[in-house]
């Protein structure tokens, strides 16, 4: 993880030393600018958490340098405190504060002073960064879940195709069923008539049968009682001798 950055603007190098001697407990990047426009510049390449600037300076002093970097909308709102062993008075501290500074600082600088105050502005820079994260993830989530629901309408739409096509089929399924039952029924119906016309014919038939095989036994049985009464007629003319014996080959015939 890159370690949050402290830019520290001054005319004199012994006081950059100085400064990040104060500084070297924290875990922080330390840039140094020799001069307000190198400051600028320097914003414009990296992006800083705080930055220190002096306020007596050649050509640019810090009330001109902090007016340039709050005109860029990359630096209006970078936390500026300045240190000064020149201005002390209320007044300077007061258009300190007016241009946009946060805090204002005299020489000899007390260390654990500045370093609490430092830590604060370092917390939040990276509540800052965090929230900067966090909006990134959430406009990719958003990004994820737009194609998601872009997606997700397609196969809806898709679904929904498929549905009605499905359906479709369905009803016209259902339609020849429908007919094929209907044409079933009629068929049933048919048979039933079929049926019941053959079942009559055949009832008929029995009947006529029937009769037939009955008027049959009737006959049988008066030909038995006709061959019995010719019997006792035969046998009532053998006694009396007016026919031959039952030897007699006329009587073999009868």
């Amino acid at each position: 993880m890159n370690k949050p950055k402290i830019l520290i603007v001054d005319d004199r190098v012994e006081n950059l030393v100085a400064l990040e001697e104060i500084l070297s407990d924290l875990e922080v990047d330390i840039v140094r600018a020799l001069s307000g426009n190198e400051a600028v510049a320097k914003t414009l390449e990296l992006d800083f958490a705080i930055a220190l600037i002096d306020v007596q300076m050649p050509d640019m002093d810090g009330f001109e340098t902090l007016d340039l970097l709050r005109e860029d909308r990359q630096t209006e709102n970078l936390p500026v405190i300045f240190i000064t062993a020149t201005y002390l008075d209320e007044y300077h501290r007061i258009k300190g504060v007016e241009r946009g500074a946060v805090d204002f600082m005299t020489k000899p600088i007390v260390p654990s002073v500045l370093l609490g105050k430092i830590r604060v502005f370092l917390n939040l820079y990276d509540q800052r960064i965090q929230l900067g994260n966090t909006v990134t993830e959430l406009d990719k989530a958003l990004e994820v879940s737009g194609n998601y629901r872009d997606h997700l309408e397609e196969l809806v739409e898709e679904r929904t195709e498929e549905i009605i096509k499905a359906n479709k089929a369905l009803k016209l399924e259902i339609g020849e069923r429908k007919k094929a039952e209907k044409e079933l029924k009629k068929h049933r119906k048919n048979l039933q008539a079929t049926v019941k016309e053959r079942t009559a014919e055949l009832s008929e038939a029995n009947k006529r049968l029937q009769t037939i095989v009955t008027s049959m036994a009737g006959r049988e049985s008066r030909m038995a009682e006709l061959k019995e009464t010719i019997q006792i007629l035969r046998a009532q003319l053998e006694s009396a001798g007016l026919i031959p014996e039952a030897d007699d080959p006329l009587r073999q015939k009868v």
